[in-house]
């Protein structure tokens, strides 16, 4: 079967030219033969590494929160959101996408993303930390970009044929 013959090929039994690869980019996004989307998580995770460091020491300046967040937003977490609409990541990838991105905003929030009882100091979940800062997590922002996708779509289906076509075929009031 297909297993048998993907064995063959990255086995380097079967030869091609140039180099077999097990995922591509194709319209923006990487793709595998499984349609897993590791490859996507990986990208998306090195996209908001360089977005978050393309900043460098602003994040821990003394720059009032309201000017991080829209920063933060704008940079860290677009870069984690951005495109996703059409991948069905799995609650378990989009944990590990919230676990990257929760980890420079607990940088941004400078000490403040634990609570202090007695004499210890106990770390808020990142659940706490998304609450805190007033961000939505990696699975709501992409469900609100789909939302909104869809809303544009309705509103002007002039705009998206190829989108409608592909999900719901021929439309009767279009002319052949």
């Amino acid at each position: 079967g297909s297993h048998t013959q993907k064995k063959l090929i990255y086995g380097g039994q079967v030869s091609f030219d140039g180099r077999t690869l097990p995922d591509a980019r194709y319209l923006g996004g990487r793709h595998d033969e499984g349609a897993r989307a590791r490859a996507e998580l990986a990208c998306r995770m090195a996209a908001v590494k360089t977005a978050w460091m393309s900043m460098g020491t602003y994040w821990t300046r003394c720059t009032p929160w309201r000017m991080k967040r829209i920063v933060f937003l704008g940079k860290a977490q677009s870069a984690a959101v951005s495109g996703l609409e059409a991948f069905n990541f799995t609650k378990a990838q989009y944990a590990k996408l919230d676990t990257l991105v929760v980890k420079y905003l607990r940088v941004c929030m400078q000490g403040e993303a634990c609570d202090k009882t007695g004499s210890h100091y106990v770390a808020l979940t990142n659940r706490q930390v998304f609450q805190n800062r007033q961000i939505s997590d990696t699975e709501t922002g992409v469900r609100v970009r789909r939302l909104k996708l869809l809303q544009r779509a309705a509103q002007e289906p002039a705009n998206h044929v190829q989108m409608l076509a592909a999900v719901m075929g021929d439309f009767p009031f279009e002319p052949p």
